[in-house]
């Protein structure tokens, strides 16, 4: 065993005891999680008339504009989405995981481009999805629970999965989380400074632009709640320490970890009721940091669920 730091990274990234089934729990859940953020995403885009003809974007996003694609392909873009479903049921099956995982994040980028590009703005809900999908890709976690353990079986060529190489996958995606929400903490700090901890007026003038926005019936909460600036200031206090805390969640203990994410699932809820920011799949995300294996086998042994399976 080592000792000092070198053996808490060591211990940390390769010795965390979770199981192979869970890494494979992991793919499916999340690629479940895609389907309903791929709709709630990119369903406007279905409006495109495939017969049409092709427009220019108001506004490209960054890397069409380093592509020179200054215009909507129709076609493309219909392929597109049809490929992106289908790339996304493969993940969660687990058949060419790998290929499938790729061809999610390039549909992804060509899709968000369209879509970004003809609204004039840049959204950012698929960014942690993104990178986890990236780090499942070079994992072994198409080789659990799928389609190919099976066809690696049926050829010779499947090997077992030793321990360090379920938990590090694992670690990094629960690692890359807690980095993206203390690094909007810290963003909010040095953009804005101490007074937008210290004054709660920045999320009152949010609340009325989104409630402009959006039309005062739709956000009418939002609104009602901007006339009140002590709870804003009280919200601000709570974005801000929630955020710069999502590092201790790498520590402590299952039930803390719980009752944390659960609160932070009800902050993206009340994002969307009172400013309209559609985060409402990313608390998916946050099975990262349970073992769902564990889970699955509690359930499993629950009398209803035990009696009924056996039946």
């Amino acid at each position: 065993m080592k000792g000092g730091i070198a053996g808490a990274w060591h211990r940390f990234w390769y010795e965390r005891a979770t199981s192979a089934d869970n890494l494979g729990l992991v793919r499916i859940t999340l690629g479940i999680g895609l389907i309903p953020l791929h709709i709630s995403n990119f369903i406007s885009l279905l409006s495109i008339d495939p017969a049409g003809r092709s427009y220019h974007y108001l506004e490209q996003i960054w890397y069409y504009r380093l592509l020179g694609m200054d215009q909507v392909n129709p076609h493309l873009t219909m392929f597109g989405l049809g490929l992106l479903m289908v790339a996304t049921v493969a993940i969660i099956l687990g058949y060419r995981t790998r290929t499938a995982i790729a061809v999610t994040i390039l549909c992804i980028f060509y899709l968000k481009g369209v879509r970004d590009s003809a609204a004039g703005d840049v959204h950012h809900r698929y960014l942690m999805w993104v990178h986890a999908l990236a780090l499942l890709m070079v994992s072994r976690a198409g080789e659990v629970l799928s389609l190919d353990r099976r066809r690696l079986n049926r050829i010779g060529r499947m090997r077992p999965i030793e321990g360090w190489e379920t938990s590090w996958p694992i670690r990094a995606i629960q690692s890359y989380i807690v980095i993206f929400y203390c690094g909007a903490g810290i963003a909010k700090l040095r953009v804005s400074g101490w007074d937008w901890l210290m004054d709660g007026t920045a999320l009152q003038k949010f609340l009325f632009i989104k409630s402009a926005r959006w039309g005062f019936e739709t956000l009418t909460i939002g609104y009602d709640l901007a006339q009140f600036p002590t709870v804003a200031w009280g919200l601000v206090v709570f974005t801000i320490v929630a955020e710069l805390s999502f590092p201790v969640l790498l520590f402590v203990g299952a039930v803390p970890r719980a009752l944390f994410l659960l609160v932070m699932a009800g902050f993206h809820i009340a994002n969307g009721v009172l400013l309209g920011v559609n985060f409402y799949f990313t608390p998916i995300l946050y099975v990262v940091f349970f073992d769902l294996s564990k889970i699955r086998d509690r359930l499993s042994r629950a009398p209803g669920i035990g009696a009924s399976r056996s039946g």
